[in-house]
């Protein structure tokens, strides 16, 4: 699939150029000729590109990135802070990343182990989260948990040892637990709101198919199975038949869907509602990706039927304000659609060209935009 996407790719590169020399080989040779030297060198551009991402190029420089952040002196922002949500859901995306980093270069295992052993020591810390010892106080703490429990079940994949497979056991039974009983198949996101938020119980999700696959269990089939049939039933928008981003008990579609949450939707149920996901994305790329002549792609946040500046005095979460091309990456890669994810990651690295390198503990935007090219980047 990836040789398919770069002949499509390549294709559309050179279309135009050999038909220019085609109609001009006779009447103005040096312009004929100049337009298949210019084709050419756009088709060998991208081909490097694509020959850095197969090849391993790209995985890597974000994993040294990844590495070096995490050896520095960095420490994540108090519970509640500004950063807060953004510096887990940056953690989540370099453990998902760094787990399949690992699968991937088994002699780099023991490093790994060691990133990841990082982030599940500051994740775990009361600073960041008071009540990670008083499981009384979990309820509707479903956002930290469904994003702990991902960053357990990844550091879990690569540790034989077992060493948190008993916490890990308890974040899952809670929340599998929760799911099941809530009315709605969904679980609050947050003790002071009132939204319940697809992409993040489909995060619940994704959490429990790290734990079933780890332990041989099914503690994910009943709430997969439950929360996919209320999403179908209740919860699709009306002029596009997506699921809405979020609801409350009195207005099935508070948030309508957008693009960065249905990115991360389509990518956290990728296995435990695969046709689900497969029929969202195919609409999602209807709505959301942009295509430039089959060669880059970008995908945009708004649906159409949205208005911009009602969605923008309404964000209130990270993801709303994160960008979406990266987002659409990793639901590509998840997907198994390797000509969406080479456009789309042709646009990046276009992007990368001229933008400077994420600071450190500077800002948690860039970094999370790393963490999740790198985790669509590692994905198998």
């Amino acid at each position: 699939m990836n040789f398919l996407a770069l002949l499509i790719i390549l294709t559309s590169v050179l279309i135009l150029p050999i038909g220019i020399w085609f109609v001009l080989r006779r009447l103005k040779i040096k312009q004929a000729w100049g337009a298949l030297l210019f084709g050419g060198i756009l088709a060998l551009f991208f081909l490097g590109l694509w020959i850095y991402e197969v090849g391993g190029g790209l995985r890597q420089k974000h994993y040294r990135q990844i590495s070096e952040f995490l050896h520095t002196d960095w420490q994540l922002p108090a519970y509640e802070t500004t950063d807060w949500e953004s510096s887990l859901m940056t953690m989540s995306a370099f453990a998902e990343g760094l787990a399949d980093y690992g699968q991937r270069y088994p002699d780099k295992r023991a490093e790994v182990q060691e990133l990841l052993d990082k982030i599940v020591l500051n994740t775990t810390q009361e600073q960041f989260f008071p009540d990670i010892n008083k499981m009384g106080n979990w309820k509707n703490q479903n956002f930290y948990l469904s994003q702990l429990n991902i960053i357990l079940g990844a550091f879990e994949q690569n540790d034989s040892a077992g060493t948190y497979t008993n916490f890990q056991e308890k974040v899952s039974t809670y929340l599998a637990q929760a799911m099941t009983k809530s009315s709605y198949r969904h679980l609050l996101s947050f003790p002071k709101g009132n939204k319940y938020w697809v992409s993040d119980n489909a995060a619940i999700l994704y959490g429990l198919g790290y734990f079933d696959s780890q332990m041989q269990a099914s503690l994910g089939f009943g709430p997969s199975k439950d929360w996919g049939g209320f999403v179908n039933r209740e919860l699709m928008y009306r002029s596009s038949s997506m699921p809405c981003s979020a609801f409350t008990t009195t207005n099935k579609c508070m948030v309508m869907p957008t693009g960065n949450h249905l990115a991360w939707t389509i990518a956290y149920i990728s296995k435990s509602q695969k046709p689900f996901a497969k029929n969202t994305w195919r609409k999602y790329k209807h709505f959301f990706k942009h295509n430039f002549l089959w060669i880059w792609a970008s995908a945009s946040y708004y649906h159409p039927d949205d208005e911009a500046p009602a969605y923008i005095s309404q964000s209130q979460r990270f993801l709303e304000r994160a960008k979406t091309s990266p987002l659409a990456l990793r639901a590509a890669a998840h997907i198994g659609d390797r000509l969406s994810y080479h456009q789309l990651n042709n646009r990046l690295l276009l992007v990368d060209m001229f933008r400077k390198k994420a600071k450190v503990s500077k800002d948690w935007e860039q970094w999370f935009e790393v963490g999740v090219r790198f985790s669509a980047e590692c994905f198998r």
